[in-house]
């Protein structure tokens, strides 16, 4: 029985549930398997902490009887990896752990009824114990059908009544049985309404040449089938003028290349007791004029068998005189093996009747397990196909595809779907479309089959052109960088060229004074007149004044260009410093060139009123020292 929802899907529902605390989840509440079988009982977590820093991991079991004892399987820690198995379970169990995928499942090899319990799988990690820290399962160990022992009960000659057995010696639940049945030319035939078929036990009634032919038990159970064969040949009464029959109850076997066959042959003598018996085996190609090959030769007396180089240790021979049984057995057969078979009989004073059958063996190439594959983008809209190919099998294998949702429940296939020579065709794909696919190889050997997670996903989220978004914005996000360093380099140049001091050139908006006279009109009482410089004075001070500024302009330019690679680290102190004398060099002429234009103009007019009044006074002694005015204008 498969699991109802797989491993990874079961976490990946966990997550999207966005469960605030420890959840453990079995899918199943109860596991079916065969005796023997190798199983995997799967377990899944979903922690609320991300990335939990230890995990324990535990399987136990307890019996299905009331207060039973529970038993310790194993433990896991994480993150040591350490893995302790009890000793009643090791070598037999082992724990497929994936902390980051939420997976705890547990392996168990060749399960036997002592299995058949409840398994509980637990998940203990610090600070997070709410939620559902355990889980438990029901694991039935069930016993296959044991191949069935077929027997005919009775002599089969005309007119009798004859029954067919079948039974299983092992098989839990109970096996049930049926019977099939071919004549003698291998065609299906509709049961005589005579026949009885119960228990396995085919009864035949009044039996007669027209009952000869192949019969076939089928013994059954929920986990698989077992089969055998009876050839039954109903031959006339014996009245003592009987002759030799060899019969070989087909016409063609068909096996599986590597399979172990048997080819029956029986044979029904007038001698009830014959002194020897001389059994030959031989085989023959196909082909045309092929050339015999002999196989083996069984004496009975003294019970020898003589088997040719070619085939020892593949051959054997399966003979009882008394029950005219004369089987051949041969092991591993290959291609070379597909040939006709003659089972030939040798019995002194009886020559007459049929001393020999043939049979035609066919061996058959069982498909290879086959390769699943998807042609085209899984993308809303698309027309896709689902691909199935075996690249061995005989005869040609047919394909078949199942389907199942997300939620792996079994759906009907869309109307325009095809599914032909192993193309599964899938138009107009949809999120519905997703699912798990399988692919059945098969021929009337075996089947093999391969699995398809289809998901079918929107166009945007494409990886190619994901992938060119990407790409472009990392690409403008290169070029901004690329912009703004060019700009940060070129604003650092020029504060670098500013601070070692360029050579300035006079102010363009400096005006020598007309007059080249400084003239205050407002000056307290108590000036002093004298001090008034003369605009010769003032001009000639002011161009020694601006020349001893521009040779020390230029000769700091040359010193701070000397020293510049040499103290680049006070570059910040240096450049703050200059920026500040900078700023007040700035105020303060431009200051002193608005004080001194004032100053002139009202120099000049009390200056005219002076020339024009009589002296003050209050400056007696320089009254007579007036200078002859002048036109300064002129």
């Amino acid at each position: 029985m498969e699991a109802r929802i797989p491993t990874t899907l079961a976490v990946l529902c966990l997550m999207l549930s966005g469960a605030g605390a420890l959840n453990v989840n079995i899918p199943d509440d109860l596991y079916e398997r065969a005796r023997g079988d190798d199983i995997t009982l799967p377990c899944s977590f979903q922690p609320k902490v991300s990335n939990p820093k230890l995990v324990f991991i535990s399987w136990s079991l307890e019996g299905v009887q009331a207060n039973a004892e529970e038993t310790l399987i194993l433990t896991y820690y994480h993150p040591s990896g350490i893995t302790d198995i009890k000793k009643r379970y090791e070598g037999r169990v082992s724990v497929d752990v994936d902390i980051a995928k939420g997976k705890a499942d547990l392996k168990l090899s060749s399960i036997t009824l002592a299995d058949n319990d409840n398994f509980e799988c637990r998940v203990q990690i610090p600070k997070d114990d709410e939620g559902k820290p355990a889980d438990t399962t029901r694991l039935v160990v069930l016993v296959a059908p044991s191949t069935p022992i077929c027997t005919i009960q009775g002599k089969a000659e005309y007119g009798k009544n004859i029954n067919l057995t079948c039974l299983s010696e092992e098989g839990s639940p109970t096996p049930t049985y049926s019977w099939d049945s071919k004549d003698v030319r291998s065609m299906p035939r509709v049961p005589d309404p005579r026949t009885t078929d119960k228990g396995g036990i085919l009864s035949l009634y009044n039996i007669s040449k027209d009952t000869s032919g192949f019969y076939t038990c089928t013994s059954r159970n929920k986990i698989r089938s077992a089969s055998c064969n009876v050839n039954l040949t109903v031959m006339p009464l014996l009245s003592g003028a009987g002759a030799l029959t060899v019969n070989i109850p087909e016409e063609t076997y068909e096996f599986a290349r590597g399979d172990d066959i048997t080819l029956p042959c029986s044979f029904q003598t007038k001698v009830s007791k014959p002194p020897l018996v001389v059994i030959s085996w031989s085989v023959k190609g196909v082909q045309a004029n092929a050339e015999e090959t002999l196989i083996l030769v069984y004496y009975s007396h003294p019970g020898l068998t003589d088997i040719k180089r070619l085939y020892e240790g593949r051959v054997s021979l399966d003979v009882d005189i008394a029950k005219g049984k004369a089987d051949l057995k041969l092991s591993s057969i290959t291609l070379a093996d597909n040939k006709h078979f003659e089972c030939r009989v040798l019995i002194p004073t009886d020559d007459e009747g049929k001393p020999a059958d043939t049979t035609r063996l066919v061996v058959l190439v069982a498909p290879s397990t086959p390769i699943c594959t998807i042609q085209g983008k899984a993308e809303y809209g698309k027309n896709i196909n689902l691909t199935c190919l075996s690249e061995e099998g005989s005869p040609t294998p047919t394909y078949s595809w199942e389907s199942k949702d997300v939620r792996s429940m079994p759906r009907v296939p869309d109307p325009r779907t095809t599914d032909k020579g192993g193309i599964l065709s899938l138009y107009n794909i949809s999120k519905d479309t997703s699912g798990f696919y399988t692919c059945t190889s098969r021929n009337k050997i075996r089947s093999a089959s391969c699995n398809v997670t289809l998901s079918v996903m929107p166009p945007s989220m494409n990886v190619g052109s994901t992938a060119g978004i990407i790409c472009g914005v990392v690409a403008a996000l290169v070029v901004l960088i690329v912009v703004i360093y060019c700009c940060c380099c070129r604003k650092k140049k020029q504060e670098e060229e500013y601070v070692m001091g360029v050579p300035e050139k006079p102010f363009a908006d400096e005006e020598p004074a007309a007059n080249g006279e400084r003239r205050r009109t407002d000056a307290p009482e108590g000036y002093d007149d004298s001090r008034v410089e003369s605009p010769t004075a003032r001009s000639d001070r002011y161009e020694e004044r601006s020349d001893r500024y521009e040779e020390r302009s230029e000769r700091n330019y040359d010193d701070r260009r000397s020293d510049y690679d040499d103290r680049r680290s006070d570059y910040d102190d240096r450049r703050s410093d200059y920026t500040d004398r900078r700023d007040d060099s700035d105020r303060r002429e431009s200051s002193d060139r608005h004080e001194r234009y004032d100053d002139e103009r009202r120099y000049d007019d009390s200056r005219e009123r002076r020339y024009d009044e009589p002296a003050d006074d209050r400056y007696p002694d320089r009254a007579n020292d007036k200078p002859a005015r002048r036109d300064y204008d002129d």
